[in-house]
């Protein structure tokens, strides 16, 4: 990575893509939902949350919340975890 390159973040309702300036495609794309558990079971910890593709092995115990809205965020404490 060059000093000078710039990071591109497009935090989407759906979709979260990032790369670098004048990629010809974003090195990252992934769901724009956070989860978080349902109830603690051994394997996850109080506090816990996952985004991306963490969720996909764990849906079933997780509540999944979107932090974007039609564009807008409404939750910026989810939001900064993705």
């Amino acid at each position: 990575i060059g000093d000078n390159q710039l990071i591109i973040i497009d935090n989407g309702s759906c979709i979260t893509k990032a790369g670098f300036a004048g990629d010809g495609a974003p090195r990252a794309v992934f769901q724009s939902i956070v989860g978080r558990p349902k109830t603690f079971p051994g394997f996850i910890r109080y506090g816990e949350y996952f985004i991306g593709d963490e969720i996909q092995l764990r849906r079933d115990v997780l509540l999944l919340h979107n932090p974007i809205e039609h564009g807008v965020v409404n939750n910026w404490e989810e939001m900064e975890k993705i």
